[in-house]
Order: structure tokens, then C-alpha cells, then sequence
């Protein structure tokens, strides 16, 4: 279904969750529709396994390998998309923003789910955030608000 659909038909949805469940799977078909559209080769030193995220004012090349699932930290590796430069290298913690159920670490840091290149200190995704640990100012932040998460 597309979002007009959706919009158009909200009565017919069984419960909330699936309304819910279909929005997201209509914004991201859409939004990977738009990414195709508007992007552009990628600069031969950037790595095959590095995945493209952006939209029309621009975006990024981004690699992330998992190192902790179960504490939920990463390595990336963010580069400029016209150019490869790499902008960061360096470990990374995956902040959930909702409840993620049973999906894997693997599936929360996919390209399906990402909404923004890696900016600076962070990546945006649906279930949560990528925040740099290589980063002073990020470390600690970052780690409080895992613990605190781990106990509610």
C-alpha cells in the first residue's frame, strides 16, 4: 500500500499496530524508491560493502561491521559520497529509541532501516541511533543512557 492508501483506508486496519506497521512499510519503500533516484556512483575507494544514505541535499557512504551484538556496539566507517573521503572510523553504540522486540543488531543498523548518513557523531535509524564512542564528548552520554535502558 502506498501512504495515500493508507490514509485513505485508516478504518479498515485490524489494530493500531497494524495501521502503524504499514506507514512504516510504505515510508520506507518510498524512501528507498527516492534514494535510487538520486544517487550517485560510488567513489572507487569506498568499499563494496559500504551502503549509500541520503537524500537531495546529499548523503554518505557508510560501512558498519558488528563487534558486541549483545552490548550493541559497532565499528564504522562513514566516507563522503563524492569523493570517499573517509570522515570517521571508530566504534559506534547503537541506542534503541523504542522497544525492538526480537530483532537482532544486525537487522536495527541495516541500510532498510536508516534515515540519515552518518553526520559528525550519529546515524539515524527506525528502532534507534548509532552515537560515536571515538568521540569525547559521546562516551559517556552514550553508555548512561544504554545502563539506563538496560533497567526499565
Amino acid at each position: 500500500m502506498t501512504l495515500t492508501q493508507i490514509y485513505l483506508h485508516d478504518d479498515s486496519f485490524s489494530s493500531q499496530k497494524a495501521k502503524l506497521e504499514a506507514y512504516r512499510d510504505a515510508f520506507h519503500q518510498d524512501f528507498q524508491e527516492m534514494q535510487k533516484l538520486i544517487r550517485h556512483p560510488k567513489p572507487e575507494n569506498v568499499p563494496d560493502t559500504a551502503f549509500w544514505i541520503g537524500g537531495y541535499d546529499g548523503g554518505g557512504y557508510t560501512e558498519i561491521e558488528i563487534l558486541d551484538a549483545e552490548n550493541f556496539l559497532v565499528y564504522v566507517k562513514a566516507y563522503d559520497d563524492f569523493d570517499g573521503f573517509l570522515e570517521y572510523s571508530g566504534r559506534a553504540f547503537f541506542v534503541p529509541k523504542t522497544d525492538i522486540g526480537n530483532l537482532s543488531l544486525s537487522d536495527l543498523v541495516s541500510p532498510e532501516f536508516s534515515f540519515s548518513a552518518w553526520s559528525y557523531d550519529h546515524m539515524n535509524f527506525l528502532y534507534g541511533d548509532l552515537v560515536a564512542l571515538d568521540s569525547e564528548k559521546n562516551s559517556k552520554r552514550v553508555l548512561e543512557e544504554f545502563k539506563k535502558s538496560r533497567q526499565e
